[in-house]
């Protein structure tokens, strides 16, 4: 029965890591203290499939930005909280320097382009209230 439990618990945390999601898990004080044969030798088979993505999709997808981007006039990259988790921050920091165009951020991605940075070009304050 727990052997059960315990390749539950696996696939919740592939499914939350693939997902880069946080979790709250409460394990019940009588399944606390139980042993599985799968602790011991091998261990529970975890494995992050990251290969979801479909390639030709893919190309297709990063084909078309460059399409964009090669016709636009001035570029500007706009830096959110969604990219603090997990690297994110520094593939767009390389993103942006690749594209040397220029970076503004939202109100709540404050801090994740340095201010100071030539290609900064200033934050989107849209989303506070202003008195006038």
């Amino acid at each position: 029965m727990s052997h059960t439990y315990c390749y539950q618990f696996a696939h919740v945390a592939n499914v939350l890591q693939r997902r880069q999601k946080p979790a709250y898990i409460e394990v019940c004080c009588n399944l606390a203290g139980l042993t599985d044969p799968s602790f011991i030798d091998p261990p529970i088979p975890f494995a992050i499939n990251i290969s979801h993505t479909n390639e030709q999709s893919l190309k297709a997808a990063v084909d078309a930005a460059v399409q964009v981007l090669d016709k636009s006039i001035k570029p500007v990259l706009l830096a959110g909280p969604r990219l603090r988790p997990r690297g994110r921050r520094e593939a767009f920091l390389e993103l942006a320097k690749a594209l040397q165009c220029g970076v503004a951020t939202t109100a709540d991605g404050k801090g994740i382009f340095p201010e100071d940075d030539e290609q900064y070009i200033g934050g989107s304050e849209s989303t506070m209230l202003t008195e006038s």
